[in-house]
């Protein structure tokens, strides 16, 4: 890149802070590695007002191989509760955990259900709400609602917002799961304010108008 290799690439990294030293949230699919961009955290199975909730016994992940298998899942579903060593394929984790000669603390919350594999947001890219199987809208704390409680404008830029919805060649574009705000209980109070397209990042750029805390996401 010092030799002129990616030139844009390298104009970005001198005049912005990049996450060169970003390392992936869990070994696990776009939705749960997108999460934590926002929330810092993983997000639970909710039961809407805030707390963890134990979903469907058919979205419960049996990581278990088959008798007589050593790469097929029991139950390959959404859900996994690693607090409760009774639990499917948890034991032998924990197990080993405590078997290493420093203490490991799992931080998996009693009784809360996280995502093993991508599942579809409470709401859509324009914040109408989804149904079918999708993660339950929640009340834990996201950085938007903060940047926005201390006046710091902020927007997410996610390819093919604009398109998204509309039935148009260009649907399908937009990385739903990619966009952490959107599993978030306030997301369709967010979209007319901070929700944009790439499209809209080249404008801001150009006219001077990026605010001060920006999140890319180019296309899916």
């Amino acid at each position: 890149m010092q030799k002129g290799d990616a030139p844009l690439f390298k104009s970005l990294a001198d005049n912005y802070t990049m996450s060169d030293n970003y390392h992936q949230p869990v070994l696990g699919g776009t939705g749960p590695d997108s999460q934590p961009l926002g929330f810092a955290d993983q997000v639970f199975y909710s039961d809407g007002p805030g707390h963890p909730a134990t979903p469907p016994a058919n979205n419960i992940y049996d990581p278990d191989p088959v008798a007589g298998t050593l790469s097929l899942y029991t139950h390959r579903a959404q859900w996994f509760n690693c607090s409760d060593p009774t639990q499917p394929g948890i034991a032998p984790i924990t197990n080993y955990l405590n078997s290493l000669p420093y203490t490991v603390q799992t931080k998996c919350d009693p009784g809360a259900y996280w995502q093993a594999v991508n599942v579809n947001p409470a709401f859509t890219p324009k914040g109408t709400p989804q149904s079918g199987l999708i993660v339950p809208q929640t009340l834990q704390p996201i950085i938007g609602d903060l940047l926005t409680a201390n006046n710091i404008p902020w927007k997410y830029y996610g390819g093919g917002f604009n398109a998204s919805g509309t039935g148009g060649p260009l649907e399908g574009f937009y990385c739903n799961i990619c966009n952490p705000f959107e599993y978030e209980a306030n997301y369709p109070s967010m979209v007319a304010d901070h929700m944009r397209d790439v499209t809209d990042l080249f404008t801001d750029l150009q006219n001077g108008t990026l605010p001060a805390v920006s999140y890319v996401k180019r296309t899916a």
